[in-house]
């Protein structure tokens, strides 16, 4: 039974190690923009962390190298959905700034 446990919180600190960069990246990002274009980085960096989940899961990812070619995979996908959703934010800010000015 302890060694499940010890199991779960080795995995669940080597995932948080690897959503780290996102919300580093996503904040950085967030100094950059204008201030009609700010963003909550938290929240994009955990939607990006449980969209890296689910994309491992959809696309039935089983990795040779164990658990920490996992924490690789949610390292770099996971900052890719980051950018994703910083990009799609912008672009609906731009919109919607865009109409509210017409």
């Amino acid at each position: 039974m302890i060694e499940k446990f010890v199991f779960l919180l080795v995995f669940f600190i080597l995932f948080l190690i690897a959503s780290f960069p996102v919300l580093l990246v996503l904040k950085v990002a967030n100094n950059f923009v204008p201030d009609d274009y700010k963003y909550r980085y938290n929240l994009f960096g955990l939607i990006s962390v449980l969209l890296s989940f689910a994309t491992g899961y959809l696309l039935n990812i089983e990795l040779e190298g164990g658990i920490l070619s996992g924490v690789v995979f949610v390292f770099f996908v996971s900052i890719f959905w980051g950018l994703t959703l910083v990009l799609s934010w912008s672009i609906y800010k731009k919109v919607a700034i865009s109409v509210a000015n017409t």
